[in-house]
C-alpha cells in the first residue's frame, strides 16, 4: 500500500490537506483527510490529481485544463491510477 498526502489533491473536488492510497497495483483505495502524521505517508508539494493510467503520458499545463480534459471524471474507487501534479 502507497499513501502520498499533498497540500490539495484533485478528486471530485478540490481537497485541501488530504491524502490518497493506493494498493500495490496502483489501484484508487481512496482519498481521505489528514488529520494526524500516518507513518510511512510521502508528501508532495502542489496539488496532486489521479488520472486514469492510460493517460500518463498527456501533458497538461495546469488543473483547469486537466479538469477541462474530462480525463478527471473518469477515476473512481478501484480504478488503476497515475499522480498527476502541479507543483506551485
Amino acid at each position: 500500500m502507497r499513501r502520498i498526502a499533498a497540500h490539495y489533491i484533485y478528486w471530485k473536488e478540490l481537497l485541501p490537506i488530504h491524502y490518497i492510497e493506493l494498493d500495490e497495483n496502483r489501484q484508487l483505495i481512496g482519498v481521505f483527510p489528514l488529520k494526524e502524521e500516518i507513518a510511512g505517508t510521502e508528501f508532495w508539494d502542489g496539488i496532486v490529481c489521479p488520472v486514469p493510467v492510460d493517460y500518463k503520458e498527456e501533458k497538461f499545463t495546469s488543473l483547469d485544463a486537466l479538469i477541462e480534459s474530462g480525463i478527471v471524471e473518469n477515476v473512481e474507487i478501484g480504478s488503476h491510477v497515475f499522480l498527476y501534479r502541479f507543483s506551485q
